[in-house]
């Protein structure tokens, strides 16, 4: 047996031989592709219910919460690394004290958590409480795991109160049984030297966070669970690859875990700068200048007011006025192209002097930044004035040309901005992105970090889309294109789908699409001031009282913020314009507890435009009873006004409503229910009512498969035809349905029909593709053309890569094919694709359309299906002249 010297010799001989093995390969006069450096802690997500086990223990904690609190109370969502109940909510709990003050919600908070082991198992006392943000009528205490005195990274608890003590929601990401050795095998700069090395500029130790700091890290397990590491947690600044690299190294092995990149990209007169307050492609506007520091020779210096005005008591004839663009809030402090930004002028006693600040002594990009940082914090005024880190100042840098420009911008404590090339504008000049960046310091300020699933992206694009009222992020971003941008927050993305293992910047624009679509539904609610303002306190507040990490927890923190009454199981006041963007980017919505409950088989897509359309809705009461017209159905055709239709039935308990929306032409059409009890209670379904109704067609051409109507098919490339496409009634499998997709019809459009007791990739699509072309379909002259059809599409199962394709393409010709969609994402269940052909072809004439599955993959279990192919074409109306618009979700 060794000796404990030896082994220590021995160690630390390895650990060299790790650096020297990390360091070698890489060149340091080469560019380093930043993905290449990343080590992502994981691209799954712990909260989402994947497994059997998973669902089991969240019901059971859900179970004991509902027979101690009432039936209202729901385990949303589960964390699978520390399963634990990472968020539970219900009907608010009195507990019947008060908390006036951060000990007092501290000691009211562990009072909750030792009452409710179920949701905070393990040692609570080894519980820190690092927070009590207190605003909107709302407490939330935040508490963070430590273990053997280091945190425990992202491990910790949340209670929310209402001022009076009831409990709003409860919130857990526990570990228990942790099991390291608490002594770490490397030392702090050796942990700094094998972080470095993994950089091909090497780089130095960026202590803006202090030293390397020891902690517990847990890493996800793909089965769910998770394997703690201790770590040291080290920050290297460089140069190439640029960024601050934040890094984990094994604190015993020394390998690397986890690392990303937290570089996210009496006198007296007035004053006049010429700006452009969108973009450069806007022309510039002569604006006046709040918050600028004038300096006034033998006096001192003075602020602008918030009108650009200024003055200062004194006499002594004339006065040199000198100033840079510095204010408390703002420092241009470096033009990279040349001189900076700076005025002077004389000015006399009594006499008005103009501070002007244009091509002549500054440049656009310096005057942007400037006027965009101000305009933040004038926002914040409105929305949150006592926020402090809209109130301090920043340092900005603009025509850098240096590390990662051209044709980008970023955030480090500071904001930098870069000169314009061929190819790219200058950043500064475009304020959605001065914005942005200034919107990752908030991110900061308020976790500490960027968070994950791209939040710190998509929050510094929310920033810039509310003081813009722009969806589209950076128009003018690329020279010569004054019409789109870079990202737009306007948008059909849905989680989790476009969220886990997209790029930082594009799952971002998830959570940037529910907050648009809520601004959008309170803005029309409350007028554009009113509801921009609306729509921004709660996404604010949200944060800073819940510190939401993922999108699904900013989504939850915007109803909390929301809420006026400390219960959320009864709705928030604008619950409908919430849950109206939640349902639309792919999130849950807090249930509303009602005692009312509708249960209702959406209608399906329909050519009938001579009959009435029958509606059937049952629903049950545990609580007041439902008056005569307490169930209704509200709907609009064609995006036109709502209207409403009540339904009959009832009894004892309820029973079965029916009734009917009246014949409908060609076109679309919304609708949701409603059911009232006597004592106001409302329940509604869909739950995001109007703003996220149900949806179908009244189609020109519905294809449900039934019938022959001329489809031919193909198989490609050496494909097996046992896998080509057949019109059937299914015989199921784990990757193909069992059903076709319309309510009351047998056939539908699958690949290979599988026999009973065959593998089950016995038929499946098979070294090769198969297509599925539709006949002609005369639109010509329409205007409108609108496709819906129902796919099934599976990839991922037995075992399969997932990297196979399926496509769905039109054409005017039958020659040349245009993607309405090509995805590698398995639906395995009947998913709708809703297409504006229109958009796609000016005036389609004849189109056909076909859909492929693709099998490209070894012994991959690819299936695919189609059914329901509706067509929906109008002439006579174009949408502009008499108002008549069809719009689908």
């Amino acid at each position: 047996m060794t000796s404990p010297s030896t082994r220590a010799v021995l160690r630390a001989f390895a650990l060299l031989l790790l650096i020297a093995s990390v360091a070698l390969p890489v060149s340091a006069f080469q560019a380093v592709d930043q993905q290449s450096v990343e080590i992502p802690l994981s691209t799954g997500d712990a909260l989402l219910k994947t497994d059997y086990a998973t669902a089991m223990a969240s019901r059971a904690v859900e179970r004991e919460l509902q027979a101690r609190h009432g039936s209202g109370w729901r385990v949303q969502l589960w964390n699978r690394l520390s399963g634990t109940a990472h968020l539970a909510y219900g009907p608010s709990i009195v507990t019947g004290v008060t908390p006036r003050s951060d000990a007092e919600l501290e000691s009211l908070a562990r009072g909750v958590m030792a009452d409710h082991r179920e949701i905070f198992p393990g040692d609570q006392s080894a519980l820190r409480m690092t927070a009590a943000p207190h605003a909107l009528g709302k407490w939330v205490a935040h508490f963070q795991q430590t273990w053997q005195g280091l945190d425990v990274w992202q491990a910790g608890a949340r209670l929310g109160f209402a001022d009076d003590g009831r409990v709003m929601f409860m919130a857990s990401d526990l570990y228990t049984d942790i099991a390291l050795d608490p002594t770490p095998s490397i030392d702090a700069s050796t942990a700094f030297e094998l972080a470095r090395a993994g950089l091909a500029g090497g780089g130095t130790l960026d202590s803006s966070e202090g030293e390397p700091t020891l902690l517990v890290l847990p890493v996800p397990r793909e089965a769910g669970g998770a394997d703690l590491h201790l770590v040291w947690r080290v920050r290297v600044a460089s140069e190439e690859p640029f960024g601050t690299w934040v890094t984990h190294v094994d604190a015993h092995d020394g390998t690397i875990v986890w690392r990303y990149n937290d570089v996210h990209f009496a006198y007296g007169g007035d004053t006049d700068s010429g700006v452009s307050p969108i973009t450069w492609c806007e022309p510039i506007e002569q604006q006046t200048m709040p918050y600028l520091s004038i300096d006034v020779s033998g006096l001192g210096s003075v602020t602008s007011d918030a009108n650009g005005d200024w003055s200062m008591a004194g006499t002594g004839g004339n006065r040199t006025v000198s100033c840079d663009l510095q204010g408390p809030y703002i420092h241009v402090a470096n033009n990279y192209a040349g001189a900076e930004a700076f005025f002077s002028g004389t000015a006399a006693e009594d006499t008005p002097l103009t501070v002007r600040f244009d091509d002549l002594n500054s440049q656009l990009d310096e005057r942007t930044v400037f006027d965009g940082i101000n305009d933040i914090h004038d926002f914040f005024q409105l929305v949150a004035p006592e926020f402090g880190y809209t109130n301090g100042l920043i340092n900005g840098y603009v025509s850098r040309v240096d590390n990662i420009c051209p044709g980008n911008a970023w955030w480090n404590g500071s904001i930098n901005f870069c000169a314009a090339s061929g190819t790219y504008a200058n950043t500064g000049q475009i304020a959605g992105v001065v914005h942005h960046e200034y919107g990752h310091g908030i991110q900061a300020n308020i976790l500490g970090w960027q968070g994950d699933q791209g939040l710190g992206e998509g929050n510094g694009d929310i920033i810039a889309n509310f003081i813009t009222d722009e969806a589209i992020i950076g128009r003018g971003f690329f020279t010569g294109n004054c019409v789109s941008g870079i990202r737009n927050s306007d948008n059909n993305l849905v989680y989790p789908g476009d969220v886990l293992g997209a790029e930082i910047h594009d799952a971002g624009r998830v959570i940037a699409g529910f907050h648009w679509d809520a601004n959008m539904a309170l803005q029309d609610a409350y007028g554009v001031e009113a509801g921009r303002i609306r729509a921004a306190k709660t996404w604010h507040y949200g944060r800073t009282l819940t510190h939401p990490t993922t999108q699904p927890d900013q989504v939850f923190g915007t109803f909390f913020a929301d809420d006026d009454d400390g219960d959320l199981s009864n709705g928030t006041p604008d619950y409908y314009a919430y849950c109206g963007a939640a349902v639309h980017h792919g999130f849950d919505c807090p249930d509303i507890v009602t005692g009312i409950t509708i249960s209702h088989t959406p209608l399906s897509d329909g050519d009938d435009t001579v009959n009435p359309i029958a509606v059937v809705a049952v629903v049950t009461t545990t609580g007041a009873e439902l008056p005569t017209d307490g169930v209704q159905v509200h709907w609009r055709a064609n995006s036109g006004a709502w209207q409403t239709t009540t339904l009959t039935g009832g009894g004892v308990g309820g029973s079965t409503y029916t009734g009917a929306i009246p014949p409908q032409q060609v076109g679309s059409v919304d609708y949701y229910l409603t059911a009232t009890d006597i004592d106001g209670l409302t329940e509604t379904v869909p739950n995001g009512g109007y703003a996220a109704p149900y949806n179908f067609l009244v189609a020109w051409s519905l294809d449900d498969a039934e019938a022959d109507t001329g489809w031919t098919t193909e198989v490609s490339n050496g494909a097996d035809p046992a896998g080509g496409w057949v019109r059937v009634d299914p015989v199921g499998t784990i990757a193909q349905p069992e059903d076709d997709h319309t309510v009351d019809g047998t056939l539908c459009w699958i690949t290979g029909q599988h026999t009973p007791g065959d593998p089950v990739n016995a038929d499946d699509v098979d070294g090769g593709w198969v297509t599925l072309t539709s006949p002609s379909y005369n639109v010509a002259g329409a205007s409108t053309v609108i496709m819906r059809y129902w796919k099934w599409f599976s990839n991922d199962l037995n075992g399969s890569s997932g990297a196979d394709l399926w496509k769905a393409q039109a054409s005017t010709n039958g020659l040349n094919w245009y993607n309405m969609e090509q995805v590698q994402d398995s639906s395995n269940g009947w998913e709708a694709v809703t297409v504006d052909i229109l958009n796609m072809f000016t005036d389609p004439q004849q189109l056909n359309v076909r859909f492929q599955a693709f099998d490209l993959s070894a012994e991959d279990l690819v299936e695919a299906g189609v059914d329901d192919v509706t067509l929906v074409a109008i002439w006579g109306t174009t949408g502009v002249d008499d108002g008549f618009v069809v719009s689908v979700p």
